[in-house]
């Protein structure tokens, strides 16, 4: 299902799955830099070459097309990541990989805003989160609610 959003800052916005907060945990890996300009990207492994897993500092917020939050680390754009996402409340985890679309810093926080698309991950897994935004925002716990009450 496609959702129209309307953004302050540029009209229409265009989302092919609905967005959620809650009470999420994700961990990240890079497992494999882009080509090209990727100086600064490294890919993250511990000392047997097993992708090593960092949390993120904030999960902005989920779909089932992917993920948006925030770390201590910068990125480049197209960077391949493995993700570990986990849902406390519903006692389920999510093993998908993915690639960062959007990468933005936050100077106050020496942090970083990322964006990353799921481009491996199991149906049943991309429908759950579906389900699972669509349930938060009948419930008004979705992300729009939320920030509409912040305002």
């Amino acid at each position: 299902m496609v959702r129209s959003i309307t953004s302050r800052s540029s009209g229409a916005e265009r989302r092919k799955y609905g967005r959620t907060l809650g009470d999420i945990q994700i961990s990240v890996a890079v497992v494999k830099k882009p080509p090209g300009n990727s100086r600064e990207v490294h890919v993250w492994t511990d000392k047997s070459g097993a992708p090593k897993f960092h949390p993120v500092s904030e999960v902005r917020n989920i779909s089932a097309g992917g993920a948006a939050f925030q770390i201590p680390r910068s990125a480049s754009l197209e960077t391949l990541v493995s993700l570990k996402v986990d849902f406390q409340r519903k006692k389920k985890h999510i093993e998908c990989s993915g690639r960062v679309v959007r990468v933005k810093p936050v100077i106050a926080l020496r942090s970083y805003n990322w964006a990353v698309e799921f481009t491996n991950i199991e149906d049943e897994d991309r429908q759950w989160l579906a389900d699972y935004a669509q349930q938060q925002a009948s419930r008004g716990q979705g992300f729009l609610a939320r920030l509409f009450r912040r305002s």
